[in-house]
């Protein structure tokens, strides 16, 4: 992962042994209890509607160097938190604005669940203790992002925005920092930040990825952009395709199918902002088009056209389309279809 200039080779700065406010066996604790909830989350069923379409497609592990340090700066600990914070996406938010969902001001969100009072009085100690750090060292990253963690954990997203904007400063190319403060910015109802932090991660990482092209079209969505979200997954488009075409195999072959791209998950994407920009429906019609045409025995073509034209009246046309939908989905999806096609 990048770091920024002031960051030594080794990583992040541990916090200096004169200011030890904070205790390490709380640093420990908290940092377990992240990672944690992260387990429970690739565990639980609810997990599979992430960003992986294919239903019965296992998500990828977390790497097996990744380790966990005496510091709450350790990279992995913002990378953790960015899974447990993340928005949930379900293939519901692939489809056009005809959806059901279009009815939900924040349709890519799960509502969060109260947290225990116990558990709420706890991070704020916690919280209370990074803003005692910061006190006296305004500029300390491990308390900034301890910070911004858990006052995301507090559900207080304006305030944990705060506080990672100030270390995304300091650490401009770091994905995850950049992809956390964009969910928060989100939740926080900025969305103009929210879409800005994406657009930071997706210039700092390596290669594009569904989960910050989808964090950023949601943002420009929602803030009532869909030409620029038009434009980012054309630009997109175009990146993914070169980037498919200069990376052949060591057999002389495509790509890894680990290191791609769903295109189909892409083109969704690109036919949800085209169906939610007024005037340009012909154009994600002919988006879909392209997808049943590409990928004929994939059902998500058939049930994204379905839908819009469903919405502009078509039933008849929409019907047929839903009943190929259905033919082809896998068991999980049938009924994920007959709810988007109103059976």
């Amino acid at each position: 992962m990048a770091e920024s200039k002031q960051a030594p080779a080794s990583g992040l700065e541990p916090i200096k042994e004169t200011k030890k406010v904070i205790n390490e066996d709380d640093f420990e604790e908290r940092l377990a209890e992240i990672r944690k909830k992260a387990k429970e989350l690739r565990d639980a069923e609810e997990y599979k509607k992430f960003l992986p379409i294919d239903y019965d497609a296992p998500l990828p592990a977390p790497p097996e160097d990744a380790k966990w340090t005496d510091s709450i700066g350790a990279r992995i600990g913002i990378g953790v938190a960015a899974v447990v914070f993340a928005l949930i996406f379900t293939l519901g938010d692939f489809l056009p604005s005809g959806s059901p969902s279009k009815d939900s001001s924040k349709e890519q969100q799960v509502e969060q669940p109260q947290l225990p009072p116990e558990e709420a009085a706890k991070l704020k100690a916690q919280a209370e203790k990074f803003d005692e750090t910061l006190k006296t060292s305004p500029e300390d990253r491990d308390a900034l992002e301890g910070a911004g963690v858990t006052y995301a954990e507090l559900g207080e997203y304006s305030k944990s925005a705060t506080y990672l904007t100030k270390l995304v400063q300091k650490i401009p190319n770091d994905v995850e920092a950049q992809r956390l403060l964009g969910e928060v910015r989100y939740e926080a109802g900025d969305y103009a930040g929210s879409a800005t932090a994406y657009r930071s991660a997706i210039r700092a990482a390596p290669k594009d990825t569904v989960s910050l092209l989808q964090g950023l079209v949601s943002a420009l969505l929602i803030d009532n952009k869909p030409s620029e979200a038009v434009g980012e997954m054309l630009a997109a488009r175009t990146r993914l395709n070169e980037a498919a075409q200069s990376k052949p195999s060591a057999q002389g072959g495509t790509t890894n199918a680990d290191d791609r791209v769903d295109p189909v998950q892409v083109e969704m994407l690109l036919g949800k902002a085209y169906s939610t920009w007024e005037g340009h429906t012909g154009d994600a019609i002919a988006v879909y088009d392209n997808i049943i045409a590409s990928f004929p025995n994939d059902f998500r073509g058939y049930l994204a056209k379905g839908i819009l034209l469903k919405d502009q009246g078509k039933a008849s046309d929409a019907e047929r389309l839903f009943i190929q939908a259905r033919y082809l989905a896998p068991p999980k999806a049938k009924s994920f279809v007959d709810r988007y096609s109103g059976r």
